[in-house]
C-alpha cells in the first residue's frame, strides 16, 4: 500500500509506504547511549527486535555484486558495497512472554530482499547485519553486537510493522568514483567539458 503525500520542506515528494514482513531479528543485553530504552534496575541490558521488512519503492542497490565479488569490495574498502536503508523508530512492542520490548523496523527494496535476503545466503545477512548495526548506533546510539544476532524462525515480525516516510529522493548526491586517469586528464584540460 503506497499513498504519496503532499510536497515536503524542500519540495521534495515522499511517500508514506507500509512495508512487507520479511524475518526478525532478536538482540539479547543490548545497552545503549541514549535514553531511548526504558531503564531497568540491573546491568543486564533489554531485548531489542529488529524487523528486516521491505518494499519496492525503496531505491534498489546500485552495484548488485555476487557473493565473491562483494567480499573483495569490502576488504578493499570500507562503504564501498552501500545497501539503501530505512530505518524506523525504536518502538515498544511485547514478546512471545508477554515482556516489553522495543521494537525497529528495517527497510531494504524488495527487489533486493528476494534476490539476497530471502534465499538461504547467510552471507548477504550478515552483511546487512553490519550495515543496520553501524547505521542504527549512528542514529540512535544503540550498540548491537553483530555476533550476538538471533533470527527467529517461527516469526516474520514482532509487534506491528510502523508506516514510513521514504524520500523519493535521496538526501546526499551518489558519489561516483573518478578514473585517476581521467581525473588528471580533465584537469589538465582547459575548456572541455570531461
Amino acid at each position: 500500500m503506497v499513498q504519496i503525500i503532499e510536497k515536503g520542506e524542500k519540495g521534495d515528494d515522499t511517500w508514506v509506504v507500509h512495508p512487507n514482513a520479511g524475518y526478525v531479528l532478536k538482540f539479547k543485553n543490548v545497552k545503549q547511549n541514549v535514553n531511548l530504552i526504558r531503564e531497568t534496575s540491573d546491568e543486564s541490558g533489554h531485548k531489542l527486535f529488529i524487523n528486516v521488512c521491505h518494499c519496492n519503492e525503496l531505491p534498489n542497490v546500485m552495484n548488485d555484486l555476487d557473493e565473491e565479488e562483494c567480499g573483495l569490495a569490502l576488504l578493499e574498502e570500507s562503504g564501498s558495497y552501500k545497501v539503501p536503508i530505512s530505518i524506523g523508530e525504536v518502538e515498544t512492542s511485547t514478546d512471545n512472554h508477554g515482556e516489553t520490548c522495543q521494537k525497529i523496523d528495517l527497510v531494504v527494496n524488495s527487489t533486493y530482499y528476494y534476490k539476497r535476503l530471502d534465499i538461504k545466503s547467510e552471507f548477504y545477512r550478515q552483511v546487512l547485519l553490519l550495515i543496520m548495526s553501524e547505521a542504527i548506533v549512528a542514529k540512535y546510539g544503540i550498540k548491537l553486537d553483530p555476533t550476538k544476532a538471533i533470527q527467529l524462525r517461527n516469526r516474520k515480525v514482532v509487534g506491528e510493522l510502523s508506516t514510513q516516510r521514504i524520500r523519493k529522493q535521496p538526501t546526499a548526491a551518489h558519489v561516483v568514483d573518478v578514473d585517476p586517469e581521467t581525473s588528471k586528464e580533465c584537469r589538465d584540460a582547459d575548456d572541455e567539458v570531461c
